[in-house]
């Protein structure tokens, strides 16, 4: 699969409240982790296979981001677009991604900004995307979730039967990690699917829309399960440490 027909699309509008003080000066998607940001990170790993169209959901410090991502399109040789989410604080990713879905017109690789993981998963993933496009995909962290973790369930043939942190944590198969390729037949049916639900739900996850496909629509959604690689969601500072203790010496 030729890689120009996928975008990557990374949720960046958030404000980072559990991270302050930190995140007073700088948001989130700029920590270091060691000695480069989360956002380098992303695009360094992504645009080594080939990922050249970086959009880019922003809001709180939406002018750092976009000054830093100048100098970091040139570096990686992308191409960077931008969505403002002028409701950054009283809205949740389902928000940023009714906003984001529209500039995005084909497959993408979906991931949110604070995610910090290691390379193999998502070589996993370019790999499983090049045998099959039409398969939307998400990465699992297998095993025991963390109590503040997006969980899933999922059926014998792997496919992801609900998603969500209300799933019982003693039944749940694996975290999602925040990052999955959509095809471009998922990403119509969202298109579609999202703006019936963001009324009354704009300070959801976007996980919620997922959920809501596989139950309106049958949406078939496959996994890709890792317990190894090092992954980490860094949602307050006790994350921001623990990253930096797992991922110390190694990029």
């Amino acid at each position: 699969m030729k890689r120009d027909n996928i975008d990557v699309l990374i949720l960046d509008a958030g404000r980072g409240r559990r991270l302050q003080p930190i995140t007073n000066i700088f948001p989130k998607c700029l920590l270091t982790v060691q000695g480069t940001t989360v956002l380098e990170r992303q695009i360094e790993q992504l645009s080594s296979f080939g990922l050249k169209r970086f959009t880019f959901c922003i809001g709180y410090k939406k002018k750092i981001i976009q000054q830093k991502l100048v100098c970091l399109s040139k570096k990686y040789n992308i191409k960077t677009f931008f969505k403002t989410n002028p409701h950054f604080s009283s809205t949740g990713t389902l928000f940023s991604l009714y906003l984001s879905l529209p500039k995005i017109k084909k497959n993408v690789i979906l991931i949110n900004g604070d995610i910090v993981m290691d390379i193999n998963p998502i070589k996993e993933l370019m790999e499983q995307i090049k045998r099959d496009k039409t398969t939307s995909i998400f990465i699992i962290k297998e095993g025991e979730a963390d109590q503040e973790a997006v969980r899933v369930l999922l059926s014998k043939k792997g496919m992801i039967k609900k998603i969500s942190k209300k799933i019982e944590l003693e039944v749940c198969k694996g975290e999602f990690t925040g990052i999955s390729y959509l095809s471009e037949k998922y990403v119509k049916q969202l298109k579609v699917l999202i703006p019936q639900l963001i009324t009354n739900n704009r300070n959801e996850f976007y996980e919620y829309a997922v959920e809501k496909s596989i139950e309106i629509y049958g949406s078939r959604l496959k996994t890709i399960l890792f317990k190894q690689a090092r992954f980490i969601e860094i949602d307050t500072y006790k994350d921001y440490l623990r990253a930096k203790h797992i991922f110390d010496g190694n990029r």
